[in-house]
């Protein structure tokens, strides 16, 4: 048996930026399936919340470029169990199959969420994370970020708000920060416990720009084995006030 529910909160949120025409929902698309040996059991679960913005006037058509966003982020090309519940019961009936075991106790689940917050005046940006189940030894669980300028909605990057030759510093900054939260003394090799290439630290490119500073994410088995889970940090933007553009978008945390 199906069970679904969408939600459409009524709350409409105004944007902090200048484009107060501007204006944004919550959807929340919860659908599961229960055993048919027993429906109190739900074996199979879907559940998407995202963003719906809403717009007037010249704001219409950011509004509309915002929701092309979020349905591209949330979307995956490659496999339609991850977008669409008729698919993901599909495959655990399959793997059901496969297995052999109509009675296993486990089940599929597939959980996305995207957040969207503005850390100052001119920045945007989406926090993406998905969890699921789908056969297997563990589940998976990953966070992406992705950072965009208002009102043209074109990304935004680490050379966009920071002066040149910033990374040297920051990624020494973003070292010792690591270092720390790992408990790691400043001569630890991190060859064997992580993986970074040639055995050297680097910050990737999974940031996002918060409100006290940049904060970097490595998702599981990107640096390391999945008992590690994820890794964050933040470099606080006090700490690199003369690598901020005095021009940028984050001119007023250099002060």
């Amino acid at each position: 048996m199906k069970r679904i529910l969408i939600l459409l909160l009524p709350l409409l949120i105004t944007f902090s930026h200048a484009q107060s025409g501007l204006k944004y929902s919550t959807v929340t698309i919860d659908k599961g399936y229960t055993s048919p040996k027993n429906n109190a059991d739900t074996v199979v679960t879907f559940y998407l919340k995202y963003l719906k913005f809403e717009g007037s006037g010249t704001d219409s058509k950011i509004a509309d470029k915002l929701n092309t966003m979020v349905t591209e982020i949330t979307t995956d090309e490659e496999s339609p169990v991850m977008n669409n519940f008729d698919s993901l019961v599909a495959s655990y009936k399959e793997f059901l199959n496969d297995i052999g075991d109509d009675d296993w106790g486990g089940g599929f689940y597939v959980n996305k969420q995207l957040e969207y917050s503005t850390p100052t005046e001119g920045i945007g940006n989406f926090t993406y994370s998905v969890a699921t189940y789908l056969g297997g030894a563990h589940g998976g669980f990953i966070i992406g970020y992705s950072n965009f300028s208002f009102p043209d909605l074109k990304p935004i990057h680490l050379d966009d708000v920071l002066v040149a030759g910033y990374s040297e510093k920051l990624t020494k900054l973003g070292e010792k920060i690591f270092r720390d939260l790992k408990g790691l003394t400043a001569d630890f090799s991190l060859e064997g416990s992580y993986w970074f290439k040639d055995d050297k630290f680097h910050l990737n490119d999974n940031y996002i720009f918060t409100k006290t500073g940049i904060s970097f994410l490595y998702n599981e088995y990107e640096i390391a084995s999945y008992a590690e889970g994820i890794t964050e940090f933040e470099i606080p933007y006090s700490a690199i006030k003369d690598l901020i553009k005095k021009d940028g978008p984050l001119a007023k945390f250099a002060k």
